[in-house]
């Protein structure tokens, strides 16, 4: 179990790299039923997804876990051809933890990636002076308790620290003679408090979840920019600066989840859940570069009310297995007019499906599958130093996870 929590904690910083800015794979058993359990205490991701519910978990318990992530985007120019988004297969990982203090009050802890997103262009793509490698990554801290107020209803809560970096390379359409083409590539990072609360109650055959997550800022400022393989004109005269910094802020939205669990009988158990975002990211998120005025971009815009809808199953096949379905409905927050090769998000199906086998009496381990499957978005023309064409993504997803109870 060490080695397993350690190699774990080794693959942390690499967390984001995925497509998609709302991410699925914070749970293996959650993610098997399509993210849907916001009504159920199903393990000890409940300190994420409904800190009200852990408390309804038997003893205490470590659950940990890693997923492979294989985002594909396509884009189709006005003039047709097709060109992909290169290879960024991730390895994305998580750890839970709860600690069962008294009968009526636990204590957990939570870290994970829930929003996110990775895109890599070819370094010779159309849209390279505007693109070429694009990330957002976050990773968010959270301690919990979560307290039984009587016998069918306890409530839960934290407070959420969230370190996120963003991370962009782009071309420039400068070279002299036979040098390479100059390019600038931007880093920087910057951390937000927020909250994450929930309520959970069950009755009979019946249990019920809300929660919400707050929205959180994250300012990005003095950011590193690097200037590479620019001619020597240039910087000898002071058009470029040999570095510089930028300056950008990341909202995250605030997440309102309500979700119904119930018993259909001794084996099978289903979930279905809503998914409410609140995005206020109204205009695009804007990053400027300092002592290179012109070099300000347009990254992403996200605004309005989204939901999501999901529906989950488990059904213990055997005293130690256990199977589990999902099917789920997102919305996207990236409006119309607003599609950008950095982050070409669409309205998307998700279909997912995994297992439990208990080895021991104290260990389990879990797999899971996901398939995204994203709605084609057309880039229009009013939206400014974008490309005119069609993207198309898919995202493949494969987990495995272990807990271990004590």
């Amino acid at each position: 179990m060490r080695r397993i929590l350690s190699a774990v904690l080794l693959m942390l910083p690499a967390w984001l790299y995925a497509g998609g800015f709302q991410l699925g794979t914070q749970g293996q058993q959650v993610m098997g039923m399509g993210g849907s359990v916001t009504g159920f205490a199903l393990d000890a991701s409940s300190a994420f997804y409904n800190p009200g519910a852990l408390i309804s978990l038997k003893g205490s318990s470590i659950d940990a876990g890693v997923s492979l992530l294989m985002p594909e985007i396509v884009f189709r120019g006005t003039y047709g051809g097709n060109e992909y988004a290169g290879s960024s297969l991730a390895l994305p990982a998580y750890i839970y933890g709860m600690y069962k203090f008294r009968e009526r009050l636990v204590f957990g802890l939570s870290v994970n990636s829930p929003f996110g997103f990775h895109t890599r262009w070819e370094d010779d793509w159309s849209g390279r002076y505007i693109v070429q490698n694009s990330r957002l990554s976050t990773l968010c801290v959270q301690p919990t308790a979560s307290f039984r107020v009587n016998d069918w209803l306890s409530i839960g809560g934290g407070a959420v620290l969230t370190r996120g970096t963003y991370e962009q390379q782009r071309a420039l359409n400068i070279r002299q003679g036979g040098s390479p083409e100059a390019g600038v590539q931007l880093k920087g990072s910057g951390s937000a408090l927020g909250v994450n609360a929930g309520v959970f109650a069950e009755w009979s055959k019946t249990s019920l979840g809300l929660t919400y997550r707050s929205a959180m800022e994250v300012p990005i400022d003095d950011g590193e920019v690097v200037f590479n393989s620019l001619p020597a004109f240039y910087t000898s005269t002071g058009a470029f600066p040999s570095g510089s910094v930028f300056s950008t802020a990341i909202r995250l939205p605030s997440v309102i989840s309500f979700g119904i669990g119930r018993t259909v009988d001794e084996n099978m158990k289903l979930n279905l859940e809503v998914n409410v975002y609140s995005w206020n990211q109204s205009e695009p998120i804007q990053y400027s570069v300092e002592k290179v005025p012109y070099l300000t971009s347009e990254m992403l815009a996200m605004e309005g009310t989204i939901l999501a809808v999901r529906l989950g199953g488990q059904y213990r096949y055997s005293a130690k297995l256990a199977l589990l379905a999902g099917l789920a409905f997102e919305q996207t927050p990236v409006q119309g007019g607003d599609v950008s090769p950095m982050f070409p998000d669409a309205d998307r199906f998700v279909f997912s499906g995994g297992a439990t086998y208990k080895v021991k009496e104290r260990i389990a381990v879990n797999v899971a599958l996901r398939f995204e499957n994203m709605k084609e978005r057309r880039e229009a023309e009013e939206f400014t130093d974008q490309l005119i064409g069609t993207y198309k993504s898919y995202t493949y997803v494969a987990g495995i996870g272990i807990n271990y109870s004590f």
